[in-house]
């Protein structure tokens, strides 16, 4: 378990290093969750035999038997929210999906919940979306918890889009994606790659394109092209951390 007086240290990793020792955490994790899902299959005519066969020890069963998971897990830095929000604005209003079938740390609606054990929530969900939606900027390329989801993700074979804003350059860029550079990227602040994402998403979790609000989805995009294009003028923020961790004030 990722404990949270251990950022620090993680920042000092070196990207590579980072990528290897969360995806394998992640493989092995996803193994454990498998025989969880396997032996509770297998004992559900009787919840007796769950109990004693295999004790539920761990707060990452309970997550998985107990709470929704999302569909969509948007990873982002802190500084990122306006972004994040926006992004969710148009998902919501161009797909037929609900908020909590959405992740996003720092977004209210979409946060994590209280008392939850954080990084255990995070893998969880990780694991069970359709698609990991990676917002990169700038400020993303220091920001460990951002390489902790998007190591996950990679470990867990998800599948991965990376959103970008004009504010990275190359050098960034394969700082922060690291072994999936190669992958395909759509920029937000180019209106029909906005508009290729909410396609790409609508594919992904296999949900239809609302087609009665095409006014609205363009004020949407329009939006979410203006924050993209301010991201120049956000400043990164020195302890980047999930909503979860960030103190007030």
């Amino acid at each position: 378990m990722l404990q949270t007086d251990q950022s620090h240290n993680l920042r000092s990793l070196p990207s590579m290093d980072y990528f290897e020792i969360i995806k394998q955490r992640a493989k092995n994790e996803h193994q454990v969750l498998g025989r969880n899902k396997h032996n509770i299959n297998n004992t559900s005519q009787d919840p007796r035999l769950s109990k004693n066969l295999y004790p539920l020890s761990s707060p990452l069963d309970d997550v998985i038997l107990n709470e929704p998971l999302p569909l969509v897990f948007i990873s982002h830095c802190h500084a990122d929210q306006a972004l994040a929000e926006g992004l969710i604005d148009l998902l919501e209003a161009a797909i037929s999906i609900e908020p909590q079938e959405i992740r996003a740390s720092s977004v209210p609606g979409c946060k994590l919940q209280a008392g939850c054990h954080v990084d255990d929530q995070l893998h969880s969900e990780i694991a069970q979306a359709k698609v990991v939606l990676l917002i990169v900027t700038k400020q993303v390329s220091d920001s460990p918890y951002v390489h902790f989801e998007l190591g996950a993700a990679w470990g867990l074979n998800k599948r991965i889009f990376p959103l970008t804003t004009p504010d990275i350059d190359l050098i960034d860029l394969d700082r922060v994606l690291g072994p999936i550079a190669s992958l395909h990227r759509l920029d937000l602040s180019n209106n029909s790659e906005c508009h290729q994402v909410v396609t790409d998403v609508c594919k992904a979790i296999n949900r239809n394109r609302k087609t009665e609000v095409d006014s609205r989805i363009a004020v949407k995009v329009e939006r979410l092209q203006k924050l993209a294009k301010a991201t120049h003028s956000v400043t990164a923020r020195k302890d980047d951390a999930p909503a979860a961790f960030q103190r007030s004030g």
